[in-house]
Formats: C-alpha cells, structure tokens, sequence
C-alpha cells in the first residue's frame, strides 16, 4: 500500500525559489553519495558521540540514505514546502528550514538511539508543523495505489499532519524501526511554535484563500487580505 501527499490547494503569491534550491542541493548532494562507492552515506550522518556534530548536523539535512529516502522527502518538501516558503518568503525561509533542522538534530543526539541519523525528514517536519498553522483547512490531494487499485483523494491538512505526528508518537515506542522519530518531533515543534508565534504577532495575516490555526480554534481574529495580484520574489 503506497499514500503519498501529492498537492495541497495553497495559491501562492511568490515564487518558492529558496525551497527549489534546498530540493536542488539535497537531490545533486545525495546522488553524489549514491554514485561515491568509497562514500558510504553513513559518514554524512550525524550520532550522539559525534566530535564533527556542528558539520555533519549541517551536512545531514541534504543527504540520503538511498533513492527511495530521497524521492520521498523531495516529495514532502515540495507539496508542503512551497506553500511554507512562498507565505515566509525565501529568506526566512531558509533560516527557518535550518534552524527545525538543526533542532532535530539536537533531539536525535539528546534523546535518540545512539545510531547514524541522515536526512532532511527533520527539518521537513518543522516545514509541515509550520504548513499545518498557515493552512489547516486546505486540502492536501492524496495519492493512493492499493494492489491493483490506485488513485487520489483529498483530505484537510490538519488531519494529514496530524496522522503523521502520531506515527511519529508511535515509533517512540520501537527504536528499531530505522526512523529517527524524536529528530521529526523536535523538528515539528519548531516550526510549529515559530510559525504559531509569527500568526500570532499578525505578522502573516491570512488571505481570502486562508483559515490559519488560531482562526479555525476561535482564539484570534484577522482583518483577511485579499492575494496580491501576480507574483513577486
């Protein structure tokens, strides 16, 4: 059974160039893994007793374990990804992306295993903890392929996020199951806080196309823009 997140029904109001270069990065820097037979990626990962720990943290959030990791963190990162950019703009943006995945680095060599971590699921998940506060009530498309039946569908994007923090919560419960689960979480509270914080603040008020998560919880109230006409970097 594959249920991959393909779209969300986000309009956007600039182009998310700093989250196609991250895509960008990852993509060239872990093929160069994969084609590096002498360069296993274990060593761009990153574990508790790491005397490298400020670098490989860094250098962990662009690589991959194999094919199969990539595409499916390119995938999260570009449905949710966007949206999150194209609302913060590219450079906070790219603050924002480091700093959930520096946390979740922080969490894996605190509270983690012990083993190798490497990936950007981390920093992905502060993405969609900051995805699920801008646009709770958008939908995500759904696509599934069960047996021989396959297809899409779509769903809000609060029950979406809200099923994978689960099954991060579950994996706590087995550390052997080869996802570095409390990496995502740490990530996930991050970007959840800040980008709770900035709606707050009034800073990202929403657009017509918008109900953030203060909104749909009734604690706060906005003067509701409408999108700007065309697109701006």
């Amino acid at each position: 059974m594959i249920l991959l997140p393909v779209a969300v029904d986000v309009p956007m109001q600039r182009y998310p160039i700093a989250n196609w270069v991250i895509m960008t990065v990852a993509t060239l820097y872990s093929f160069s893994l994969f084609f590096d037979r002498d360069y296993p990626w274990e060593t761009a990962g990153y574990w508790k007793e790491d005397p490298m720990f400020g670098a490989t943290m860094f250098q962990s959030m662009f690589a991959h374990a194999d094919i199969v990791h990539l595409v499916g963190n390119m995938i999260f990162l570009w449905v949710f990804g966007n949206a999150v950019n194209a609302k913060l703009g590219n450079l906070l943006y790219t603050a924002f992306y480091l700093a959930c995945g520096i946390v979740a680095a922080i969490a894996w060599k605190i509270m983690g295993s012990g083993e190798v971590a490497v990936g950007a699921s981390g920093a992905i998940m502060g993405v969609v903890g900051a995805h699920v506060v801008f646009f709770p009530t958008n939908t995500v498309s759904i696509f599934y392929w069960i047996y021989i039946r396959a297809g899409t569908f779509s769903i809000s994007s609060l029950i979406v996020v809200a099923i994978y923090v689960l099954l991060d919560l579950l994996g706590l419960m087995n550390e052997a199951n080869g996802t570095a689960n409390i990496a995502h979480l740490g990530g996930f509270a991050l970007g959840f806080a800040v980008v709770l914080g900035l709606v707050l603040s009034g800073r990202f008020p929403p657009t017509r196309y918008e109900k953030n998560l203060p909104q749909v919880m009734g604690v706060h109230e906005y003067d509701t823009r409408p999108m700007p006409v065309g697109f701006r970097d």
